[in-house]
Parts: C-alpha cells; structure tokens; sequence
C-alpha cells in the first residue's frame, strides 16, 4: 500500500511541475508587455506619425549606428509604413550621401542649426532620426523633428526584445543557456523555434509530432490484431517522436550556422502521411513519405 501511495505521490508531483512550466510559459508574454520586436517599434511609431504629422510635410529618415543593415533595414522598413499614409519620403540612398558629404550626424541632441542645415540641403519639411544603445536591454529612440521651427514633435523611446531579426540584424551572438532554452520549448510542438522567428525549424518539428501520432492512430484504427504488419507503425511512430525532440533540442545549435549545411539538409526535407491503394484490394491505406528537395 506504500509503495501504491508512493506512486500517486509521484505522478501528482509530476503533474505539479508540468502545470508550472506551463504556467510560467503562459505568464511570460503578460510580464514582457513592455519589449516591443523592432517590427512592431517601427510600426507603432509610424502609426503615431500619421496624426502628428501633417500628410503633405515631406519627410526624410535617417538612423545613425555603427551597424550599416540595421540602418538600412530601419529607415527602408519606416519608410513603407509611412510611405501608406504620406507619399512624400525622401530617398535614403540621398540622405545617406548629403549626411556623408557635409559630414553632419543626427545623434543625441542635434543643434537645430544641424536640423535647418539639413532641410535646405533635402528640402524636406520633418526628419524622423533614430538610434538605438544598450542599457541592460537595447533602447531605441526615435524623433521627429520639424525643420523650420526645430521644433520636436513625436519622441519615443523602446525596449527591444531581442528575437533572431535584432540578432542578426545587430550580429548578437546566442548563449548556449538561450540555445538549450530554445531547445527545451522546442518540445512543445516547435514552440521555441516559433518564438525564436525559426519558422522552418518549427514546421519541421510540429511535422514530425504530427506525423508520429499519425502513425499510432494507423495502429490503433486501421490494423487489425492478426495483421502481420501490428507494431510496425507504433514502432515508427516511436522512432519519428524520438528522433524529433532530438532534433528540436539540437535545432538552435544548428540554425544559421556559417556554413548552416546541416539545416539546409532538414529544411530540404519534407515528411507526412499519405494515401497508398492496396494492388490486390484496391483499398487505401495510410504510408509514411518523405521526399527531399535539390535547389540548383
């Protein structure tokens, strides 16, 4: 009778633990309201700035960091967002020459001497500048400025979580806590990889579940007793499991490696269940395919 007590005991303290993780996982996005992803900074900002803004101002954006992608990618992503509502946006390639040319920069306090000089060389009517730095998280500031009266009209500071863009986009390395991190919530049906911006690695891994339960409702559904192929889907389907938490826990050791050969290899390779008519009844039964694709 202990040792029947002892076992319950267990399996409510397992179940205790279970209802933790998945508590903690729940919480997480309620506790990190304040983290804006550098997409949803931009446009947030971008959307305060149709109403501050005037529709026909002409303005120019510019980002200053050591970091040549992130400004790119920055001021083209901001320039399509407010490119829906004012059509008046000033090149970036043209800013980026007449900044370089007259050697004038546009972080931290900007003299509004800088700010008027600037308008009379683009002729622009408002500059949204930005820059970004890290205070334990990364912050990102960005203003508006209108250039006749130097006057700022929309500034705005951002906490930026740190996901895979403002990895790469900023060459943040990933620890190996993180990776095993990723690895872990990868066993919720590719959770981590989703999170992470993986979406081929998550496809991958919720695949694979899916396929191996595919494989045991074969066993228990369409297989009879006295059928000599009993065990051998529940078999696979055990293997296919195995094997894709294996792969889900080594997929952020693996992903956008230099050269990432082994993930190119996986994300090439496609899997599922499909139908296969019987030769001699005619019936269709469930098979396991997998297929891999060559890009040349």
């Amino acid at each position: 009778m202990m040792k029947l007590d002892l076992k319950i005991t267990n399996v409510l303290c397992m179940k205790k633990a279970v209802f933790i993780i998945f508590l903690q996982l729940s919480l997480t996005p309620i506790f990190s309201q304040n983290l804006f992803t550098l997409d949803k900074a931009i446009n947030d900002y971008a959307m305060m700035s149709h109403s501050a803004i005037q529709s026909d101002m002409k303005i120019a954006v510019t980002f200053e960091t050591n970091k040549r992608k992130l400004m790119v990618y920055f001021i083209d992503t901001m320039n399509n967002e407010i490119w829906k509502k004012n059509k008046n946006i000033y090149e970036r390639q043209r800013m980026e020459h007449i900044l370089n040319e007259q050697n004038l920069s546009l972080t931290g306090a900007v003299p509004e001497e800088t700010i008027k000089r600037i308008g009379q060389l683009t002729g622009v009517d408002v500059i949204i500048y930005g820059s970004i730095e890290q205070i334990g998280d990364y912050r990102m500031t960005i203003t508006a400025t209108e250039v006749e009266t130097g006057k700022i009209l929309l500034p705005r500071s951002y906490n930026l979580k740190i996901d895979s863009r403002l990895r790469g986009l900023l060459d943040i390395p990933v620890s190996i806590g993180e990776k095993i991190g990723t690895g872990v919530t990868n066993i919720l049906f590719g959770l981590g990889s989703y999170l992470e911006r993986d979406i081929p690695g998550g496809i991958t891994i919720m695949t694979g579940y899916l396929v191996a339960v595919g494989l045991f409702v074969i066993e228990a559904e369409t297989l009879d007793w006295d059928s000599p192929a009993v065990g051998v889907p529940a078999t696979i389907g055990v293997t296919v499991a195995g094997l894709t938490i294996v792969y889900g826990f080594a997929r952020p050791f693996i992903h956008n490696r230099s050269p990432p050969r082994m993930a190119t290899v996986i994300e090439n390779t496609q899997s599922g269940i499909v139908l296969i008519p019987d030769k001699y009844t005619g019936k269709n039964h469930f098979g396991f395919n997998m297929s891999y694709t060559i890009k040349f």
